[in-house]
């Protein structure tokens, strides 16, 4: 018998009577106990003691009080509650069926009738909870129980309750940006909206549709969407990337009820349902009358008849009206693939406008023949000429990871290739050419700029020079770009070709790092730029992204990671606008840990400047990938 067990049994007194801890409690913990006075069992769930420090009883309380006052058949009801000295509790009836979860873990995929009873009746009381005033905010599996083949959602209460932590001003405020750099943020990514994923305050009952909607897909398909990625590269495709319509995943998966589904999942809150009744009538009206073929029926009691409540109206405290959302980036009006080690993202501009944003610029993976020089320069050319350009004056070029996920294998660097990247990025301008051998060793690079608007090509000098003179031929070509694109006054801030590498050495390797870090393989990455580092050690966005490796193979608080980056952090100079702020964010969040170990008052301050970058970063970055990942990540850790 542990000390959370004594004591808690001290603080319930006679009321409660602990039997022993059961597990399914996630960070809390969960007790089996006797009521007492009623002779029936109950599960009292204890917060951890990182969310108790952050919230104060009476608050606690306060929210806990709100979802008590629920009463439906799908809901499990809050029995009772109570906070002592940081320890904060509340009570709920047992339940002897299993979890959905664990129906899934055996059955992996339910038959389409049996699934969408469970949705109507999870929707119905998702409904009821909305018109209420109440925001789940943590649905998933774990938290639909299964009495007597019927659905009831349980824990209503602790994320209410903490959003309530994290949602005033003043000592909430604080509270807020510990439980944010500790990681404990509300809900389960793997089932969050996007909007909960970015850190959104204005979180309505349309964040619980699109978390049904997360459930209903992995019940129907035996997997949640992005299940084969993990850590930034999930979060991020989360944010951005739309799921493979359930239909095509599942045939037998009737087509009217994978469209509803596929709208619950849309990343803008607007394009989803509004109301979770009209989630429940889309489920009821594409429910087949028989089980669905190729799946075996399973017997099941009828649907218990429940008045679905009506639409709350538009003055309820659960649906705001919705601030402009963080990602309808730019004023694009294409689809733009973007993703490093996923098979694409899928971005959608919401604000009206032109197929282009004027300056921006594409640099297209450059054709080359000889493999030598394509292994370094095919996407090298794109990373350098990307950087050297990027800000320069009113220019801004579209980030290399979208440039390398929407460049076909079999494009060809040519006028169709370039107008086709310059629709998909949004791009006016594409720079697109040729590296190619003339000799033992030397090179020759020819360079066009396709302008979206006139449909022009413009054809700069080519330029030769010997194989190792490869970035005195590309700045070369840097400020040639800047002469046609109408940035000749910028010239004499050019960053040069090196970023910041001392040797042409370092820099290779660096860019092959690149090659592999857009590929997920981490390892082989980590080695390149550790090579780089090695060869130059005041390589700042080698140190940069060595930290960053090495803090997702180890932790963020690994002493080594926390060193490149803010190593890192000092040698920011001269180095891109993007790659700077990002190299501010990475110093910054290196230099929390020990702050927040040590309860150092710096702590909240850094954690200011360190969201307060990066959202500077994602105002002029929209659309960029990496931006996004800084951005969630930070929010967990």
């Amino acid at each position: 018998m542990d000390d959370l067990f004594r004591y808690l049994q001290e603080t319930l007194g006679d009321g409660y009577r602990l039997e022993r801890e059961i597990t399914g409690g996630g960070m809390s913990r969960l007790f089996l106990a006797a009521d007492t006075s009623l002779d029936r069992q109950v599960v009292i769930k204890v917060l951890p003691p990182d969310f108790s420090s952050a919230l104060s009883a009476a608050r606690f309380k306060r929210e806990i009080d709100l979802t008590a006052h629920l009463q439906h058949p799908h809901i499990l009801p809050v029995l009772a509650a109570g906070a002592k000295d940081g320890l904060m509790y509340y009570v709920m009836p047992f339940i002897a069926g299993e979890s959905l979860r664990h129906k899934l873990e055996y059955e992996k995929i339910l038959p389409v009738v049996e699934a969408c009873r469970l949705l109507r009746e999870v929707a119905d009381a998702l409904a009821y909870a909305h018109e209420q005033g109440v925001v789940h905010r943590d649905l998933k599996p774990e938290n639909i129980l299964l009495q007597g083949n019927h659905a009831i959602l349980a824990d209503f209460g602790i994320a209410g309750a903490l959003m309530a932590a994290q949602g005033g001003t003043g000592e909430h405020k604080a509270n807020e940006e510990r439980l944010t750099g500790t990681g404990m943020s509300v809900g389960t990514p793997g089932y969050m909206a996007p909007e909960q994923l970015v850190g959104e305050r204005e979180i309505d009952g349309r964040a619980d549709i699109y978390s049904l909607g997360m459930v209903a897909y992995e019940m129907l398909s035996g997997t949640r969407p992005f299940a084969q990625l993990t850590g930034a590269a999930l979060l991020v495709a989360r944010l951005t990337e739309s799921p493979e319509a359930l239909d095509a995943v599942r045939p037998d998966v009737p087509p009217d009820l994978s469209e509803a589904i596929m709208k619950a999942l849309a990343k803008d809150a607007e394009d989803r349902f509004r109301w979770a009744t009209e989630f429940h009538d889309a489920i009821e009206a594409s429910t087949p009358t028989r089980a669905s073929r190729g799946i075996t029926a399973r017997a099941s009691t009828p649907t218990a008849s429940i008045a679905t409540p009506a639409p709350a109206p538009a003055s309820t405290n659960v649906l705001k009206n919705p601030k402009a959302k963080m990602w309808r980036w730019a004023a694009v009006a294409s689809v733009v693939t973007v993703v490093a080690a996923v098979s694409g993202w899928f971005v959608r501009a919401r604000i009206a406008g032109p197929a282009f944003t004027p300056n921006r610029v594409a640099i297209a993976p450059f054709a080359a023949t000889d493999p030598g020089l394509r292994e370094v320069w095919r996407e090298g050319l794109v990373d350098v000429l990307s950087r050297n350009l990027d800000g320069m004056g009113p220019l801004h070029t579209v980030s290399p990871t979208i440039v390398l996920r929407r460049w076909p294998k079999d494009a060809r660097a040519d006028t169709a290739g370039a107008r086709e990247l310059g629709r998909s990025t949004g791009a006016q301008y594409v720079v697109y050419g040729n590296l190619d051998p003339t000799g033992t060793d030397s090179v020759r690079l020819k360079v066009h700029v396709f302008d979206l608007v006139s449909g022009a090509v413009r054809n700069l000098r080519e330029r030769r020079d010997a194989a190792t003179r490869m970035t005195v031929m590309t700045d070369s070509i840097t400020v040639a770009l800047l002469r046609e694109l109408g940035q000749a006054g910028r010239i004499g801030e050019l960053r040069g070709t090196s970023l910041g590498a001392s040797t042409l050495e370092a820099l290779k390797a660096f860019l092959q790092g690149e090659h592999y870090y857009r590929r997920s393989a981490w390892d082989t990455a980590f080695a390149l730029y550790k090579q780089a580092i090695e060869i130059d050690t005041a390589f700042a966005l080698a140190l940069r992204r060595a930290g960053q490796i090495r803090s997702w193979i180890k932790s963020a608080s690994d002493s080594i990671s926390r060193d490149y980056r803010l190593r890192a952090g000092a040698l920011n100079t001269r180095l891109a606008p993007r790659d700077s702020l990002l190299t501010v964010a990475d110093s910054l969040n290196a230099a929390l840990w020990p702050l927040y170990v040590s309860q150092d008052t710096a702590y909240d301050s850094h954690v200011r400047r360190l969201f307060a970058t990066l959202q500077t970063t994602r105002d002029r970055y929209r659309e960029d990938p990496e931006t996004w990942e800084a951005l969630v990540d930070a929010h967990y850790h």
